[in-house]
């Protein structure tokens, strides 16, 4: 049953609205310190994303797929290809008209705090990268349970967060114009968060230890998933 609730005002939403053209230019020069491009980081998340969900679906381009909170689609755009039945939504309607524009065979929605316009256990996966530091901290438990009631039993809902314990990261969302409300969350936090009766985490990890890619970088960094000194980190939760 879809929840009918009246959802609070988003006052992410008009922010997002804003810099729905320069976005990306935003992030690039909020990123620049590291000496990598904003793709580079987009391009090691995809690449996690598609192993998470690869671990848990043996036919991953036949599950149905959600970007919650895809912004103008950068992250849509990566995953598309392997993923035919992607899709996804954001609050901002201004972002979603630029990634309409950019991926236009690929469904996307406005959503409303709180409240998505899909039926119940719609998908298989749902991911959210670096979403929930914009939602405010009252809203978040609300739109966990949202997440969970679009999600079909035994389905993945994979977050992806900024790690208040990096400097770095620190240094990126005090510099970033788009996080400036951002209230960030640690790993176990957000892991509380996913756990619930309808929910059990399955996997979580650390990562982005170093701003570059290759095999050996590859290797440490999964040596080092425990440390919390990455950038970011992932928690995958299963719908029971």
């Amino acid at each position: 049953m879809t929840n009918a609730a009246i959802p609070p005002p988003d006052p992410n939403k008009k922010i997002f609205d804003e810099y729905s053209g320069t976005y990306a230019q935003v992030v690039k020069d909020a990123t620049a310190f590291a000496g990598q491009e904003h793709a580079f980081y987009l391009r090691f998340k995809a690449r996690l994303l598609q192993k998470q969900i690869a671990a848990h679906f043996p036919q991953p381009n036949k599950t149905a797929v959600l970007d919650f909170g895809c912004g103008i689609g950068s992250m849509t755009e990566l995953l598309a290809a392997d993923l035919p039945f992607l899709q996804g939504t954001d609050v901002s309607e201004q972002s979603i008209a630029v990634a309409r524009k950019r991926l236009p065979k690929v469904p996307f929605k406005v959503s409303q705090p709180t409240r998505l316009t899909y039926a119940d256990a719609s998908f298989d996966v749902i991911f959210a990268v670096c979403v929930f530091h914009h939602i405010p901290p009252e809203l978040r438990v609300a739109n966990v349970e949202e997440l969970t009631r679009v999600l079909k039993p035994g389905g993945l809902l994979i977050i992806m967060e900024h790690n208040p314990y990096n400097p770095g990261t620190q240094l990126v969302v005090r510099g970033c114009e788009l996080d400036k409300d951002a209230v960030l969350l640690t790993k176990n936090e957000m892991t509380r968060l996913l756990k619930g009766p309808t929910r059990r985490a399955v996997y979580s990890a650390f990562f982005l230890f170093f701003p570059w890619d290759n095999k050996c970088t590859r290797f440490l960094e999964r040596c080092m998933r425990a440390l919390p000194l990455g950038a970011q980190y992932v928690v995958t939760a299963k719908k029971l």
